[in-house]
C-alpha cells in the first residue's frame, strides 16, 4: 500500500540532493478536504496567502514560497501534507466513467531536476499510484477541474512533462505522445467520449 510515509521515504533520495527546492519555491494546491485538515491544525493559515481560488481548490504560498517550508524539509506532519506536494512531480491523467474517476497514467513535471530519474522509478510510481487511487475515490471531475483550472492554461504546462506508465500493461497512444497532448480528464459515457477538458 502506498502510504504517505512510504512516498516521503522513497522521494527522500531525490529531494535530499537539492534540499527540496520545489517545496521551498513552489505553490501548492489543496482540495477542500485537505484545506479543512490544515485549517483544523493551523487556523487561518491561508488568510492573505491564497494566490488563486478555483471552485473548491486553492493555490497557497507566500511570494511563491511554501509557507510550511523550513530549513530542512517541511514543518507539516506527513499525514497533513496535501497530495499536490506529497506526490510532486507526479500528476495523474484521469478519466471519468459512469460517475467515477479512474487513473489512466501519470506524467512527471520536468521542472524537477531529477524528473528523468523519477519517471523511471517504478517502485515510487507504484506507491504514488496506490496513494492517488485512495484520493480519487473522494473526488469528482469538478474537483479535478478546479485543481487544474478550466481556462486551458494547463495545456501549455502539460508540454513540460514526461509521460510515464502507471501499469505494466498500459500502452500510450503514440500520436498523443508526439503531440505532447494527453488530456488529464476525459469523460466517457456508454463507451463514447462526450467531453474532453
Amino acid at each position: 500500500m502506498g502510504t504517505k510515509k512510504d512516498i516521503v521515504n522513497q522521494f527522500s533520495k531525490y529531494c535530499s540532493k537539492c534540499n527540496g527546492q520545489c517545496c521551498k519555491q513552489g505553490v501548492f494546491t489543496v482540495f477542500e478536504s485537505e484545506f479543512k485538515t490544515l485549517q483544523k491544525h493551523y487556523g487561518d493559515f491561508h488568510v492573505g496567502k491564497v494566490m488563486e481560488e478555483r471552485g473548491k481548490a486553492m493555490d497557497i504560498s507566500i511570494c511563491g514560497n511554501c509557507m510550511f517550508s523550513i530549513e530542512k524539509g517541511c514543518k507539516l506532519a506527513i499525514n497533513e501534507r496535501a497530495a499536490d506536494c506529497l506526490t510532486y512531480p507526479f500528476y495523474p491523467k484521469l478519466n471519468e466513467s459512469q460517475g467515477k474517476l479512474h487513473i489512466e497514467s501519470f506524467v512527471v513535471q520536468k521542472e524537477c531536476p531529477y524528473s528523468a530519474e523519477i519517471a523511471l522509478d517504478t517502485k515510487l510510481l507504484k506507491s504514488v499510484h496506490q496513494y492517488w487511487e485512495t484520493i480519487v475515490k473522494k473526488l469528482t471531475a469538478n474537483d479535478i477541474i478546479d485543481w487544474l483550472g478550466n481556462n486551458g492554461s494547463w495545456h501549455n504546462w502539460y508540454k513540460n512533462t514526461i509521460p510515464v506508465k502507471s501499469r505494466v500493461d498500459f500502452k500510450f497512444n503514440l500520436r498523443d505522445i508526439k503531440s505532447n497532448h494527453l488530456p488529464f480528464i476525459q469523460k466517457f459515457k456508454y463507451g463514447s467520449k462526450i467531453r474532453q477538458v
